[in-house]
């Protein structure tokens, strides 16, 4: 018998282990396949989360008990008009109803790259349930909805306003269910809101702001006629508010066409032998001036027509205007040869006699910055003329003033022409600020010329150019 090398026989005996070893490692890899294929088709893998729920080696089954579970957990919001409420899903019976999707998932999810999943129509409420809680809200019982206004424009005798639209609170109960059924059957939603649900107003406040500010122009508009009296006659909102109707639809109107010929005439008849106007070419100027004849006004009528085209041109506009009426004959005096002339703008005083300028000089009128000191426009004749005498009065604080003057020529009660020793310039802006209390400030030889030759047959025209 032939003996074996030791070495040979132990290299066979070493490699049949390491044979037996990679047979065992092959079945053992083989067996470990066949449990994770058979895990793969019965468990979710992990991480896996469907309806928000985490659903880690779950099998089908064990994964819709706990989706239910851990869904019946939750709240959600549902929002009315007035109220809002926070109910568990347990209260509407949250059930997974098919475990068809489920198994779709399992099946397909080492395809997929994300492993979250929504079951589309595996779940649902219970009908009942919904149906029992919503009987119970306050907000969907007929006697506590309110049905929505349109926004209107109302008025309260003296000016418009809107008021706005009302949403109102009134519900469909049916259509409610139905989205609430829809919406809740998920088990995913954390907030529904139904205010939108109610009906909106088809008129809302801002589809009236621009109707509002036009009537409101109308009757913010202001227009003032001064008369030969020297009252003031205005068309503004007491006048106009009169005037406000409403139509067969209850929209608020204000009847111009009936009512604004009516004011004109009655503007006529105030005005009518007693008011006028001197169209009045100033020194040194092309444009004319209208001035109206305060002292001597004679009989004059409006022309109505074109006076009610005026105002409609600039009612709605909501500014304030002055107007002198528009007359049929616009009365000047007969002869206009000899007159003083006043222009309070460039702060300037000329005389004429006999159509010779004899008197050109700087003056300084009433002081514009104080109420009531501003000096008067208009055409006057001199009330008198006295010499060396002494001016009385009270300032703008209160105290008294004593001034003398050498000519001394009033026109409207205290207000007149005069010398004004005190001063060393005239002219210019003085009269804004330090100008007199309404009289005509001149030097001392100016004033002297004008005295000399002004009688009341003279007309003293005072204007602003």
């Amino acid at each position: 018998m032939r003996r074996q090398n030791p070495a040979t026989y132990k290299r066979r005996q070493n490699g049949g282990r390491w044979f037996a070893l990679a047979i065992a490692l092959i079945f053992g890899m083989i067996a470990l396949a066949f449990l994770i294929q058979k895990f793969r088709e019965n468990y979710f893998e992990y991480g896996a989360t469907i309806q928000g729920v985490n659903c880690s080696s779950l099998t089908v089954e064990e994964a819709a008990q706990r989706i239910e579970k851990e869904i019946n957990k939750k709240t959600v919001t549902i929002q009315f008009v007035n109220n809002e409420y926070t109910v568990s899903y347990s209260t509407f019976g949250f059930q997974v109803t098919t475990t068809e999707e489920l198994e779709k998932i399992l099946a397909e999810e080492y395809q997929n790259n994300s492993k979250d999943y929504t079951l589309v129509s595996s779940t649902a409420i219970d009908q009942e349930k919904l149906q029992e809680w919503l009987e119970t809200i306050p907000d969907l019982k007929e006697e506590n909805m309110v049905l929505p206004q349109d926004a209107y424009i109302q008025w309260d005798g003296n000016q418009f306003s809107i008021v706005p639209e009302l949403s109102g609170s009134w519900y469909d109960f049916d259509e409610v269910y139905q989205i609430l059924l829809d919406d809740l059957s998920s088990g995913t939603v954390e907030s529904i809101n139904l205010q939108q649900l109610t009906a909106s107003p088809k008129v809302k406040e801002e589809n009236l702001t621009l109707k509002l500010e036009e009537l409101e122009g109308f009757l913010s508009t202001v227009i003032q006629y001064q008369l030969s009296d020297g009252t003031i006659y205005t068309l503004d909102r007491e006048i106009m508010k009169q005037w406000v109707i409403q139509d067969e639809d209850g929209n608020y109107q204000i009847d111009i066409d009936s009512n604004l010929p009516n004011f004109v005439k009655q503007l006529n008849e105030m005005v009518e032998n007693a008011n006028q106007e001197l169209s009045f070419h100033p020194t040194g100027l092309e444009n004319v001036v209208n001035v109206p004849t305060v002292d001597t006004p004679p009989s004059s009528s409006i022309n109505q027509e074109e006076e009610v085209i005026r105002i409609i041109n600039v009612l709605g506009s909501g500014e304030t205007y002055q107007h002198i009426p528009i007359y049929n004959e616009n009365s000047t005096l007969n002869t206009l040869n000899s007159y003083v002339e006043v222009d309070i703008t460039r702060q300037h005083v000329w005389m004429y006699v006999d159509g010779v300028c004899i008197v050109d000089t700087d003056t300084v009128t009433g002081d514009v910055t104080i109420s009531g000191y501003a000096t008067p426009t208009g055409v006057y004749f001199l009330d008198s003329k006295t010499t060396d005498t002494i001016l009385r009065g009270y300032n703008k604080d209160g105290s008294r003033y004593a001034s003398w003057v050498m000519f001394w020529m009033p026109f409207k009660g205290g207000y007149g022409l005069h010398d004004a020793t005190w001063r060393d310039a005239f002219g210019g802006t003085i009269y804004q600020g330090d100008g007199s209390k309404g009289c005509i400030n001149l030097p001392y030889d100016m004033a002297e010329i004008v005295y000399r030759n002004i009688d009341n047959n003279i007309p003293i025209i005072i204007y602003k150019s």
